[in-house]
């Protein structure tokens, strides 16, 4: 009982509990000794039985949230999520330090009404009105609502006003802002083993990051498919205008019409094949084929399919003389180079030079493609490798996503970092070099550095 009382009651119950033992005490000294004594230990053991018994309850509550939490949590052994546990009536008996930090209370003993736990969150909340019938359905035991998405602005945005005496609230900040958070609630019950509900879990997760991947890949999505239309509608303009019988073409105009149309075909075949690719690796069903490779003839292939792409760009490489073969899918890794091409091309100058190398560090082929654009701010180097995730309105958001995916799958690391001198950026990418690979690639330079108009 004794360690009942010490580690499973709250404050109040022990107060309750201390109490009760002072008025048996008095009463004993009032009544004869042995009936007295006799009536306070029976009150004392049915206040102590009902205390345990909520006790124990309260235990198996919070034995529930635990597990909950364990299933639920994204990083292992690290709770990053709020977690509370309701009585039936909606009162809070628990919350953990993430909890108390959304709410802006501390937690100490007894129970509080939800509403009043989340009463410094409200004024920030842009659906308060939705946030406060969701918790308000605790109490009155409704569960047709087990989720709820809510945006928390950084400074409170609503107000109460003189007038409003129906309780309502007034906006005073735009409906959105960068800074605002997303958060899912999700209401959990609890059930006895006769089935009787006997409280409440509730979770709450911040998914910012989820949604703005979700309104990127809108956006992006949009974007692919109006690349899809462009150059079918221009494949299709240009074979109409052949196809006219009461139009004589000159030969210089016909050449034109073709060379638009294997050009725009080109875009859209690459397009298609980059959709055909994401898919496979969001799936899981990238399959490769490996087979001993010379990592330079690989990269100049993928030069050769990115010279439309390079334009004027000068691409500058230098290769560690005498590089081993490597196990890799040829096609699949001339895919990570003509990506990785083209993303330097997209964000460097007409006339800037594009630097790319290859070498062996620590059992692991290295290979550089180094840019003079802009650079990548250091908050979205993981972010860009992300599918339908781009920095600017040029790009689809899927080559460097697949990258990642075929580089992983070599169990290799690709990642990007700042340019020389803070300069640009350089995409970094890792494959392993294995024991056979002692073999030299016969194709592989001699000299460190070359350069290719």
């Amino acid at each position: 009982m004794r360690f009942i009382s010490d580690h499973l009651l709250t404050r109040g119950e022990r107060t309750l509990q201390e109490i009760f033992h002072a008025v048996g005490e008095e009463r004993s000294a009032s009544t004869s000794q042995e009936q007295g004594e006799l009536r306070a230990q029976e009150e004392r053991m049915a206040l102590l039985t009902q205390t345990a018994e909520e006790a124990l309850e309260r235990a198996s509550i919070l034995s529930e949230l635990s597990r909950l939490s364990q299933l639920h949590e994204r990083v292992p052994g690290q709770m990053t999520d709020a977690w509370f546990a309701l009585d039936v009536s909606g009162h809070c008996i628990y919350m953990n330090l993430p909890a108390e930090v959304l709410t802006g209370i501390r937690m100490h003993a007894g129970d509080s009404p939800l509403e009043e736990v989340f009463a410094a969150l409200l004024p920030r909340t842009r659906n308060a009105a939705e946030l406060l019938t969701y918790l308000q359905d605790f109490a009155q035991e409704q569960t047709q609502r087990v989720e709820l998405r809510c945006i928390i602005a950084a400074e409170p945005l609503l107000s109460r006003r003189p007038e409003d005496f129906d309780g309502g609230w007034s906006p005073l900040l735009p409906e959105s802002a960068p800074s605002d958070r997303h958060c899912l609630f999700t209401r959990h019950p609890v059930f006895d083993q006769q089935g009787q509900l006997k409280a409440y879990i509730l979770h709450v997760r911040d998914i910012t990051e989820q949604v703005r991947d979700e309104k990127n890949k809108s956006v992006l999505l949009s974007s692919v498919s109006h690349d899809l239309r462009t150059p079918l509608t221009t494949i299709k303009a240009a074979v109409t205008g052949l196809l006219q019988s009461d139009v004589e073409w000159d030969e210089e105009i016909r050449q034109e019409f073709l060379e638009e149309i294997d050009a725009e075909t080109d875009h859209l075949t690459i397009l298609v094949n980059a959709l055909i690719e994401m898919s496979r690796i969001e799936m899981g069903a990238l399959m490769l084929e490996k087979e001993w490779c010379d990592i330079v003839e690989i990269f100049y292939g993928a030069r050769s399919h990115a010279e439309r792409l390079l334009g004027k760009r000068t691409v500058r490489t230098r290769f560690q003389p005498n590089l081993p073969l490597v196990q890799v899918d040829y096609v699949q890794l001339e895919r990570v180079f003509y990506n990785l091409l083209a993303n330097a091309a997209r964000h460097s100058p007409e006339h800037a030079d594009i630097t790319v190398t290859l070498d062996v560090v620590d059992g692991m082929l290295r290979g550089q493609v180094i840019d003079q654009g802009n650079g990548v701010p250091e908050e979205e180097r993981e972010r860009i490798f992300k599918t339908f995730y781009s920095l600017d309105s040029q790009g689809n958001g899927l080559g460097l996503a697949i990258c990642r995916g075929i580089v992983e799958a070599h169990q290799g690391q690709i990642w990007v970092e700042a340019g020389p001198g803070g300069q640009g950026a350089c995409f970094v990418f890792t494959v392993p070099v294995y024991a056979r690979s002692g073999v030299l690639a016969a194709s592989a330079p001699a000299q460190t550095s070359t350069e290719e108009p």
